[in-house]
């Protein structure tokens, strides 16, 4: 016994049907032409996925070149501070000796502690272009 279909079951068949070869033909006119639509249309979605994709990699970009930025920054802060502790080191190596050899002066050693204080203060205030 064959079944008949109710109405409202035909036409969601009917509309998948349609779209199914609406589809097809929009794919065929795609591959004869090379267009990706033939209205504008057509190109809202990829358009718009697109747009979002560009800001995607803009925003990539930019986190790439701050990770530039403070690996610069975090290289020069190393730097200055291996600087003062060496300076640091001198300084107390210095003071010991002082401290062993009464013989020497203090106003030997002022000049050379005035350096040493001048070399701390410059790697504390070192620039990286405007910071």
């Amino acid at each position: 016994m064959p079944r008949i279909a109710p109405f409202a079951q035909q036409q969601v068949a009917m509309f998948h049907t349609l779209n199914t070869q609406q589809r097809i033909m929009d794919l065929q006119v795609q591959l004869a032409t090379g267009k990706k639509s033939q209205e504008y249309q057509g190109i809202a979605v990829q358009t718009s996925r697109l747009i979002s994709m560009e800001a995607g990699q803009a925003s990539s970009q930019q986190f790439l070149q701050n990770i530039e930025i403070h690996q610069q920054r975090v290289s020069i802060m190393d730097l200055s501070l291996e600087t003062i502790e060496g300076a640091v080191r001198d300084a107390r190596g210095v003071i010991e000796g002082a401290i062993n050899a009464p013989e020497t002066h203090v106003g030997d050693l002022l000049p050379f502690v005035s350096n040493i204080r001048d070399l701390v203060r410059d790697m504390l205030n070192v620039r990286d272009g405007s910071r």
